[in-house]
């Protein structure tokens, strides 16, 4: 496995590890986030770091295109959802830079994904 797949790897489980720090910041130290029974604290927390985790490491450990597609997808919604709600990063304190960290982080791991050096390894497969 290339560097590259390996830093990809790790920062996106770096930033999805935030993520879920994130998430449960606001529920137990700041203003009152959703109720644990509400849909959205369900997929957030739930069922959307399970499947980005499976995702990763189909891509990291699997090669994986279809994987990597739609992680590239998912991450692309997540931040376009952030880069509209950027304004409120600042007025939730802490919760609100490891929201802001979690995004850049994500970008570095996409970013990791197209190098060439990554590109060569995906296209490995295809050879094989």
């Amino acid at each position: 496995m290339p560097n590259h797949i390996k830093y990809f790897e790790w920062v996106i489980l770096g930033s999805i590890a935030l993520g879920i720090i994130q998430t449960g910041l606001p529920f137990y130290l700041f203003a009152p986030g959703p109720a644990p029974s509400e849909p959205p604290f369900l997929v957030v927390n739930l069922i959307l770091p399970p499947l980005l985790v499976l995702l990763v490491l189909l891509t990291s450990r699997k090669r994986s295109n279809i994987a990597k597609w739609i992680l590239v997808l998912i991450t692309a919604f997540i931040i376009v959802i952030n880069i509209a709600l950027i304004s409120s990063f600042f007025e939730m304190g802490f919760a609100g830079i490891l929201l802001l960290t979690q995004s850049l982080l994500q970008c570095v791991g996409i970013y990791f994904l197209f190098t060439e050096e990554s590109r060569n390894w995906f296209k490995e497969i295809k050879r094989n």
